[in-house]
């Protein structure tokens, strides 16, 4: 009976120490004890270069050695040292023939520190005034070089134009342009009279301008960058640009779709892999998201993501309902889901791992085999490039297998997958543009006109403006041609992204986009704006690859 309680004993202490077990010498000793301190300035940080002062606090007596982990050493009883590199050391005090203790000391990089103060709640061109106020540890009372590197428009306190400045203090600042405005601050740490030289961390300050005036926004996503906004301004000042205002948010890979719905961004993010492979790891490559940023860029939440799920169940369009408040989702090419608008942080599989809806966390609400149009323009592999619903009735748009605008309303949606013995009738709303390679479109609902955007190759890519009234299967949609764009070359030319989205200004029938431009195409990258009166187009911003973009109605002179 005692040899059984002495092993029941062995297991309980192998199981309570086996992990994180210390040496022996490691074991917590009252009687040894030291703590650290910064001597000098900054006592509450612990940067590089600062003297930090060691005190041996141990109960019992005897010699000292320490180790700084830092491959330096001392014997002295309470030392002072300074580390010349950031990160974390392990500090050892060895008390001879008594023991030893050892404790982390996590040393920080020096770097400046800047904010700034505007005299108004929102700062406004040509009127704020802007003061900036820098926070620059300096332990070891090194000179100090500072160069300000100001954006163009900006103003010193004589409202004169500065560029630059070498003051640790650039005094009063305002700014002629709208949008984001970014200070860059280089610092240098030197002794005079020395070779020494060390420069810091460079630092960028973003200060977000707005108009003097109300205006709606437009935001748009970068590829490989930043959500971005801008300010929908029509009789701007002849001294004043319009720049985009950075939400300093990334967009995602393929953000083919931006939605905007109460004070809320959208961000559709197909993910790295939007186009097909011939791959089993296809299967298992889904990494598109569907992201919620607030308008000013302030917050990112995840509504949900398709990790390591099938690729083709990525999210690719969308549109929000606000009666319900619901996302219709699609995905590559199967079909559309119904996500609320409260969902967060949850997984977007649309189907379970044999392919139906049992198992799914959305299953589809309409799929390419429920509609009386399989097999009649729409085909398993028909891609899904946008989605709407206008007049009680859905718009659905396909990029290829013919391809088109397919119509229905809820009522046409089948119960069951398609029946070659038994087809369903095609919905009596009808399709439209049979055939054509639709990459995106917008209605126009004050002037009733459709916008759509198609790419069948390389070389052909257009933009027409169709009245309702004038929609028919038998159109021909040439005699409303309005642009002829070259796409760029990004995927397989059967899934170019072309213009990925498309949205209009109710009040004057303007019509934005981005556009990325093909090889030898005369017009450039950019945000695009067409004129309902004057039928010309315009870049807003050049040099700006983008995908999705939305409009925000409300007014304001920020976001």
């Amino acid at each position: 009976m005692k040899r059984i309680i002495y092993i029941l004993f062995a297991f309980t202490f192998v199981l309570s120490s086996c992990e994180n077990d210390p040496d022996i010498e490691h074991f917590p000793n009252p009687d040894i004890a030291f703590v650290y301190e910064v001597d000098g300035d900054y006592e509450h940080d612990y940067f590089v270069g600062s003297d930090i002062q060691f005190i041996n606090t141990s109960v019992l007596e005897g010699s000292v050695s320490w180790d700084f982990g830092d491959g330096t050493t001392s014997n002295e009883p309470n030392p002072i040292h300074k580390y010349a590199s950031p990160g974390v050391y392990k500090v050892k005090m060895v008390l001879e023939n008594k023991g030893e203790l050892i404790k982390d000391l996590m040393i920080t990089e020096i770097f400046p520190r800047v904010f700034y103060t505007s005299s108004d709640a929102v700062t406004e061109i040509l009127k704020t005034k802007m003061k900036l106020d820098l926070y620059l540890p300096n332990p070891e009372n090194y000179d100090v070089r500072y160069e300000w590197i100001f954006p163009e428009g900006t103003l010193d306190a004589n409202k004169q134009p500065v560029t630059e400045s070498s003051e640790k203090d650039p005094g009063e600042l305002t700014f002629s342009n709208v949008g984001s405005q970014q200070i860059t601050l280089k610092t240098t740490f030197y002794k005079e009279g020395t070779d020494f030289e060390k420069k810091l961390e460079e630092v960028v300050v973003n200060v977000q301008v707005g108009y003097t005036k109300e205006a709606k926004t437009l935001y748009y996503a970068v590829k490989g960058g930043n959500i971005m906004a801008l300010k929908v301004i029509k009789d701007l000042q002849s001294n004043v640009k319009n720049l985009p205002f950075d939400l300093g948010v990334k967009s995602g890979q393929h953000p083919f779709n931006i939605l905007f719905h109460d004070s809320l961004l959208y961000v559709i993010d197909a993910g790295k892999v939007f186009y097909f492979q011939n791959d089993d790891t296809f299967r298992n490559m889904g990494d598109g998201k569907v992201s919620i940023v607030a308008q000013d860029g302030s917050t990112v939440e995840t509504m949900f993501t398709n990790d390591g799920g099938y690729a083709n169940d990525d999210p690719f369009c969308g549109y929000i309902d606000p009666a319900s408040n619901t996302l219709y989702c699609s995905d590559r090419n199967t079909g559309i889901s119904k996500v609320p608008l409260t969902e967060r942080n949850s997984t977007g599989k649309r189907t379970g791992s044999d392919g139906s809806d049992e198992g799914a966390n959305y299953p589809f609400w309409v799929r390419n085999a429920r509609l009386g149009y399989y097999s009649k323009g729409i085909l398993y592999g028909s891609l899904n490039r946008g989605f709407t619903r206008y007049n009680n009735m859905w718009w659905w748009a396909k990029t290829n297998n013919d391809g088109g605008i397919f119509r229905f309303v809820d009522t046409d949606i089948l119960t069951k997958d398609y029946d070659a013995k038994n087809p369903s009738p095609v919905p009596s709303s009808g399709a439209i543009l049979p055939g054509q390679k639709v990459k995106s479109f917008v209605i126009d609902e004050t002037r009733k006109v459709l916008y759509v955007a198609t790419a069948a190759s390389l070389t052909e890519g257009e933009v027409y403006r169709i009245p309702i009234d004038k929609l028919t299967a038998n159109m021909n949609p040439a005699e409303y041609q309005i642009l002829k764009l070259l796409p760029d070359s990004e995927g397989p030319v059967g899934e170019i992204p072309y213009i990925t989205q498309m949205v209009v200004d109710e009040s004057d029938g303007s019509l934005y986009f981005g556009y990325r431009s093909g090889a030898g195409e005369e017009e450039k990258t950019g945000l695009k704006r067409y004129d309902y009166e004057t039928k010309q187009l315009e870049t807003l911003v050049v040099g700006q690859a983008i995908y999705g973009i939305a409009i925000n109605n409300e007014k304001s002179k920020l976001f």
